[in-house]
């Protein structure tokens, strides 16, 4: 397995903390919710991994939904949202 590096550094990333399951009829995989706009660099790095990102908004909070092939390969630099009792557990989110 390839390994991944990131520069600037993850910990400049913080999950989105209403994340929610992405369902657009064909995903499979994970969705991961991170801070839009993303750290300098990290958007043409994801491309390149052949990721999708799309701007979300809830609540007048801002995130980038990424989608595509490994995405749980960032999920053990992200600390997952706080669940408050909902299925927001996590960051780890099945489509």
């Amino acid at each position: 397995m390839e390994q991944l590096e990131l520069d600037p550094k993850p910990g400049q990333l913080k999950p989105c903390p209403w994340a929610r399951p992405h369902r657009d009829g064909v995903g499979i995989g994970v969705v991961l919710a991170v801070p839009c706009p993303l750290p300098y660099g990290l958007a043409p790095w994801l491309r390149s991994q052949g990721w999708i990102m799309e701007a979300a908004c809830d609540r007048n909070q801002w995130a980038v939904i990424v989608k595509g092939p490994g995405c749980e390969r960032l999920l053990h630099w992200l600390k997952p949202p706080a669940g408050h009792g909902s299925y927001t557990a996590g960051n780890y989110l099945p489509s």
